[in-house]
C-alpha cells in the first residue's frame, strides 16, 4: 500500500490504529455480551493449572520457535511459502528436542510429528482445493478483462453517488478477494477496483483502506471462507457452525470500512478533534452493535433487543445531535439491560444452564 498510495509505511500503520481498536473492541465486547447472556461464572482458583505448569519449557518452545521461524522469513523478505517453511521446521524441531530434554520416549514424540503432519496435511487438501478454485475465477477475470468491465458498470449504475458506488464496490471486493491471501487479495482489487472510488474524489488512503478491509474480509465470508476452515479444522467442529460464529463476531467489520467515508478522523486525517468525534462514535456503533449480535436482553419481549440498532444507526450519522441522541440512547439501553438480566440472576440463582449459542 505506502508504494501504490505513495505515503510511507508509519503513516499508514498510524492509519489503521483507531479501525484495528474498534473491531478488537466489539470482538471483546460480543463475547462479553454472551458470556453473561449465557451465565458464564468466573473460573474458581483452584480449577486453574499452576502457571509454571503451564509455562514449562515443552509447551513454550514449540510456539517461540515457531514465531522466530515466522520472523526470520519475514525479516529476511522471503515469500509467503518459504517463511511459513522456516516456522514449521523450527516449531518440529524444537518439540523434538524439548520432549527428548524432559525425558520422553523417542517413539512417542516422532508419533506425535507424525500426527501433527498428518492432521495439518488433510487441511492443507481442503484449502489447496479452495485456493485452486479461486486462482482460476481471478485469471479469468484478469484474461477477459471482466474487471475493467465492472468498474465501468458501476460507474454507469451509480451515476456520481458516492454510497451506492461504495456499497457495490464493496461486495464486489468481498467476492473478489475471496481464496486468496490478503496481500495478494488486496494488489488485484486496488490495482483494478481502486480507481474507479478514486475518479469519485475520495482521498487515496482512504480507498485503498477501503479496499484493503473488504477484501480481507473475505477470509471469513461463506462460502470460499479459508480462515473459517481452517479453524473449523483446529476446532473439529462443523465448518458451518464456525461460519455462523466467524459472522456473529466480525459482522460489524463489514460496516467499518464504510465509517472511513463518513468520519476522516477515522483514519487520521483531520485534528484531534475529528479524531476523537470518530473514535467517540465508532465506539458508540461497535459497542451498540455487539449488544445486539450478542443478544443483550432487554425488558419485554425477545423483540426488543433490535432497540440496539437504534443508537447503531445514529452513530452512523455525521451530526452531533445525531450523536448526542445515540450515547443517551445508548447509556439508556444498557442499564435497561443490566436490569433485565440481574432478574434473570436472581431468578436462576443455581441453575446449571446449557451452553448454547
Amino acid at each position: 500500500m505506502a508504494e501504490l498510495v505513495g505515503i510511507n509505511y508509519w503513516s499508514i500503520a498510524l492509519a489503521g490504529i483507531v479501525p484495528a481498536f474498534l473491531f478488537y473492541l466489539v470482538v471483546y465486547a460480543t463475547v462479553h455480551v454472551v458470556a453473561r447472556r449465557q451465565s458464564f461464572r468466573p473460573v474458581d482458583a483452584s480449577e486453574l493449572p499452576d502457571w509454571r505448569t503451564a509455562m514449562n519449557a515443552t509447551r513454550l518452545a514449540p510456539i517461540v520457535m515457531g514465531l522466530a521461524g515466522l520472523g526470520f522469513g519475514i525479516i529476511r523478505g522471503n515469500s509467503i511459502e518459504l517463511t511459513a517453511c522456516y516456522g514449521m521446521i523450527a516449531m518440529s524441531a524444537s518439540v523434538i528436542v524439548a520432549r527428548l530434554v524432559a525425558g520422553q520416549d523417542l517413539r512417542d514424540v516422532v508419533r506425535i510429528v507424525v500426527r501433527a503432519l498428518e492432521e495439518g496435511g488433510r487441511g492443507v487438501v481442503i484449502v489447496g482445493v479452495l485456493l485452486v478454485g479461486a486462482q482460476v475465477f481471478v485469471a479469468m477475470i484478469n484474461l477477459t478483462g471482466f474487471g475493467v468491465t465492472v468498474t465501468a458498470s458501476v460507474l454507469a449504475f451509480g451515476q456520481g453517488q458516492i454510497w451506492l458506488i461504495a456499497i457495490l464496490m464493496a461486495l464486489i471486493c468481498l467476492v473478489a478477494g475471496m481464496g486468496l491471501p490478503t496481500s495478494a487479495a488486496y494488489v488485484m482489487v486496488a490495482a483494478v477496483f481502486a480507481p474507479a472510488l478514486i475518479q469519485q474524489g475520495l482521498d487515496p488512503l482512504v480507498v485503498h483502506m477501503f479496499v484493503l478491509y473488504y477484501a480481507a474480509l473475505s477470509v471469513i465470508t461463506p462460502p470460499v471462507c479459508l480462515g473459517v476452515f481452517v479453524a473449523a479444522a483446529i476446532a473439529q467442529a462443523p465448518w458451518l457452525k464456525v461460519a455462523m460464529q466467524t459472522l456473529r463476531l466480525g459482522a460489524t467489520a463489514y460496516v467499518l470500512p464504510m465509517l472511513f467515508l463518513i468520519y476522516p478522523g477515522m483514519l487520521g486525517d483531520g485534528g484531534a478533534v475529528e479524531i476523537a468525534r470518530a473514535v467517540f462514535s465508532g465506539g458508540i456503533f461497535v459497542l451498540s452493535a455487539a449488544h445486539l449480535l450478542g443478544g443483550a436482553p432487554l425488558p419485554g419481549s425477545r423483540w426488543s433487543a433490535v432497540l440496539w440498532i437504534v443508537p447503531a444507526v445514529l452513530a452512523l450519522m455525521p451530526n452531533m445531535i445525531a450523536t448526542a441522541a445515540a450515547v443517551v440512547i445508548f447509556a439508556v439501553l444498557l442499564m435497561l439491560s443490566r436490569g433485565a438480566a440481574r432478574k434473570r440472576d436472581e431468578a436462576l440463582p443455581d441453575a446449571n444452564l446449557e451452553i448454547t449459542t
